[in-house]
């Protein structure tokens, strides 16, 4: 059972911290089940396992109120309104002056953004700071049925953060680490090191930081030779370093015109990296931002129509290959699979900091492989983009798309981690999509398609 704070204490004895308890989803309290990915929805009594699990560890240091649920689901499906809500729970609790210190358990794929966010709440930092409470929050790599699993260690290591002397404010403990609020960053992926959290603030994140993009700049620029002959450097002409260098000092940018185009749209473009793209062949997205809405379908299908050259998307997901699939207003599954069959667009997905893409891990990494998603495994971003912007020149074919993507040139990707039953299915899925729209091109003769001048009434 939580134990709970009893009146029945003798004076004499110390008062024990009073600790509040916040589930919010995520690995950290979710299962596996027998498809080898997780199901969402918080069902477990974290800290009453705990105390089952270590008794003596909570006996006589702390007392643990009854837990409140705030979020039930994995944390790469958490919309702007569920941080909402788990931000007044928050305040809440802090409002009526009962605790010393609150335990928010959270997933890891979105886990600092929901710090963060709380964070912002000037009213919640307000209170905190007047009634001296600290806020914790943290999450797990590895789930509770794990021999590995790091939640126990992350729990009680929190629940000693609580109840310490530490500043009253919002912080993050994970794996020995406790780091404000507002600088807890994914640890970039290095290919050896497990995931984790790190300071943005500290010299151990900008080291692995510099070392995982210098080896995704150096990647893309020996793909960059091996298509070209030369290299990146030697693409950028000294009006555009001169343009790029003052854009760094100013921390501006020259406005680029494009006519017929809404300030809406052109917003919208800068959102998803079309910019990059001067030919408008491979737009990039980045669903791993805290948005609270993935482009409704109708939005993205206008924007992806003004430029009918368009053949890939390439989506930044978050660090393990997930990304919001449930929301209706934030479902990225409903882009990818309306684009897919009504354009025939292929879509290839790459990690935020740089960790192998895994669909198999979690429900959400399964939608989006069914829905159309070709994973890049360790391919890092920049290389992933020098070859699609290769690739598409070579085939208009999806299926010879994949396989252009997934085949090794320079060591950009690891083909050993390459699921080829999946890669197949995908590739019959992108064919089964893209031969009627094929057809219909051949039959065009100069006719427009009915849709680029339905966008247009």
């Amino acid at each position: 059972m939580v134990e709970l704070e009893t009146t029945g204490r003798e004076e004499t004895s110390p008062r024990r911290p009073h600790i509040g308890v916040v589930y919010a989803g995520g690995t950290i309290s979710s299962i596996q089940t027998r498809f080898g990915y997780r199901e969402g929805g918080h069902i477990r009594n974290l800290v009453e396992i705990l105390q089952d699990r270590h008794p003596d560890f909570v006996a006589n240091r702390f007392t643990l109120g009854q837990p409140q649920i705030a979020y039930t689901g994995l944390s790469e499906n958490m919309t702007e309104q569920n941080r909402q809500n788990l931000t007044d729970i928050l305040e809440g609790m802090v409002d009526s002056g009962s605790y010393d210190a609150v335990l928010v358990t959270h997933g890891t794929d979105s886990f600092e953004l929901s710090a963060k966010f709380a964070k912002q709440r000037e009213s919640l930092i307000r209170k905190i700071r007047a009634k001296g409470v600290r806020i914790i929050f943290t999450a797990a790599e590895h789930d509770i049925d794990e021999p590995e699993t790091d939640v126990w260690n992350n729990l009680m290591d929190s629940l000693n953060v609580a109840a310490s002397p530490l500043e009253p404010d919002i912080w993050a403990v994970f794996h020995k680490k406790v780091i404000p609020a507002e600088f807890v960053v994914k640890q970039p992926y290095n290919g050896t090191k497990q995931f984790s959290f790190m300071d943005s603030r500290g010299d151990e994140y900008a080291e692995a930081f510099v070392g995982a993009q210098e080896r995704s700049a150096l990647l893309a620029d020996q793909l960059y030779q091996h298509f070209h002959g030369k290299s990146l450097a030697d693409e950028i002409t000294d009006e555009e370093f001169e343009r790029r260098l003052k854009a760094l000092e100013t921390g501006t940018e020259e406005d680029v015109a494009i006519p017929t185009l809404t300030q809406e749209e052109i917003e919208a473009f800068a959102q998803m990296g079309v910019m990059s793209d001067p030919t408008h062949k491979v737009f990039e997205y980045r669903v791993n931002l805290d948005r609270s809405n993935h482009f409704d379908m109708a939005m993205a299908l206008k924007e992806i129509w003004l430029f009918p050259e368009v053949q890939a998307v390439l989506l930044t997901l978050y660090h393990s290959g997930t990304a919001n699939t449930v929301d209706p207003n934030s479902a990225v599954t409903d882009i990818i699979r309306g684009l897919r069959e009504r354009r025939a667009i292929t879509f290839f997905a790459v990690t935020e900091n740089h960790e192998p893409v895994d669909l198999h891990a979690y429900e959400t990494s399964v939608a989006l492989r069914k829905a159309g998603t070709v994973p890049l495994y360790d391919m890092p971003y920049h290389p992933a983009m020098v070859k699609l912007w290769w690739a598409v020149e070579q085939t208009k074919n999806p299926a010879e798309l994949i396989d252009l993507m997934l085949t090794n040139l320079v060591g950009e990707i690891d083909e050993s981690r390459i699921y080829r039953e999946d890669i197949e299915e995908l590739k019959q899925i992108y064919t089964a999509s893209s031969e009627p729209i094929q057809r219909a091109y051949a039959q065009r003769e100069g006719k427009s398609f009915f849709w680029e001048s339905y966008f247009r009434k």
